[in-house]
């Protein structure tokens, strides 16, 4: 451990590689603009045929980057990713 500029212990992480991510990579089906008035449960039912929970937390958990915490929430005009479902 080195010091650092506050004299703090601190790790040198400059000889560290970046983590790979865990996360599975996500096919995506499509891109959708999000209207005034739609909500996650809206493009659940267009792009999944079901407006069920588990349907629009697959489009929110994908997108929770540009959501943010609160998925009832997403702004109009907001760029969203709609995965494809994977079978099985």
């Amino acid at each position: 451990m080195k010091r650092d500029e506050f004299g703090d212990e601190a790790e040198d992480l400059s000889s560290k590689k970046p983590e790979q991510s865990r996360a599975p990579s996500v096919e995506i089906m499509a891109e959708h603009t999000m209207k005034p008035d739609e909500s996650l449960s809206h493009l659940a039912l267009k792009y999944y045929g079901s407006a069920v929970r588990e349907m629009w937390m697959i489009i929110y958990e994908a997108n929770k980057d540009v959501i943010g915490p609160d998925p009832a929430h997403v702004r109009p005009g907001t760029v969203l990713k709609i995965p494809k479902l994977s079978k099985g």
